[in-house]
């Protein structure tokens, strides 16, 4: 089908351009931005909208900025990277308000937003586990709108210390061919960091021994059908440190906030806002 030119007026709440149609229809387009002159590829036609996706920036916007990440045209972790951060919190703002609006709350005054670190700042994630033909295993995110895996080196939102543990959670992945391994979940908390991997098959102790020699002094678990969690290695939880030196614990799988520094910031506002005292 042949490319279409559209300008693109809003962004719907999953980080699509908003255009209209040369038919008249709403059109989602990935990879586009408000202010923006694009051309882009019908990807599917419903009865009251069409999906596409943009193949040539005409006119940018702005705000408009070249992503940081080398898989983001790929990957699905990501919407936004290619709009600049102070933008994408105006977005997230609006698209706030506009639910407020939509079920007849009445706002009489907005808090400024909350800020913290824009990269490096995940403390949790899953990376799934795809073993391809050829030998090859792939280890990452699922792409854009497919089940297919990204094979990533690193990731650009995750922390730090967990990003170093990639090389190695790939020679694992292949060690761990037969046991049915498809999920690797990360976990890091103030000075911990654990692992834990989703399989079909138990590890037994020769294994354990192979993760200990490649991933010294990091938690390891195991998350097996049908079976509760199982520690194999390291302390039974990840802990972090909270408001006035209280201390939260938690395993893999359970909700924990992303963003550490901004959950501290919350809680802050929170306190504040309460004004709690002695009597």
């Amino acid at each position: 089908m042949t490319e279409q030119e559209v300008q693109i007026h809003d962004l719907s709440h999953d980080g699509r351009g908003v255009a209209r149609s040369a038919s008249g229809k709403t059109c989602f387009i990935a990879g586009a931005l408000p202010n923006e002159t694009i051309e882009y590829k019908l990807l599917r036609s419903k009865r009251s909208f069409d999906e596409g996706i943009c193949t040539h920036v005409k006119e940018p916007s702005a705000e408009r900025v070249v992503p940081r990440c080398e898989y983001f045209d790929k990957c699905g972790g990501c919407e936004l990277q290619h709009l600049d951060a102070q933008a994408q919190l105006k977005w997230k703002q609006h698209q706030l308000e506009s639910m407020f609006a939509r079920a007849g709350i009445e706002t009489k005054q907005w808090m400024p937003p909350l800020q913290a670190n824009v990269w490096n700042y995940r403390r949790r994630t899953r990376l799934a586990v795809v073993y391809e033909k050829g030998g090859r295993v792939a280890v990452g995110f699922r792409e854009k709108s497919s089940k297919r895996v990204v094979d990533i080196g690193h990731c650009e939102i995750l922390d730090k210390r967990l990003n170093q543990l990639m090389p190695e959670l790939k020679g694992l992945a292949n060690h761990f061919k037969n046991k049915g391994l498809n999920e690797i979940e990360l976990s890091a908390g103030d000075t911990q960091l654990a692992v834990c991997f989703s399989l079909k098959s138990a590890l037994n102790p020769k294994d354990v021994d192979t993760i200990k020699a490649k991933l010294p002094e990091i938690q390891i678990w195991q998350k097996l059908p049908g079976k509760n969690l199982q520690q194999l290695l390291g302390e039974r939880a990840i802990k972090t440190q909270l408001l006035g030196g209280i201390e939260m614990e938690f395993q893999p799988g359970q909700f924990v906030q992303i963003n550490g520094a901004l959950n501290l910031a919350m809680l802050e506002q929170a306190i504040r806002w309460v004004d709690p005292r002695p009597e």
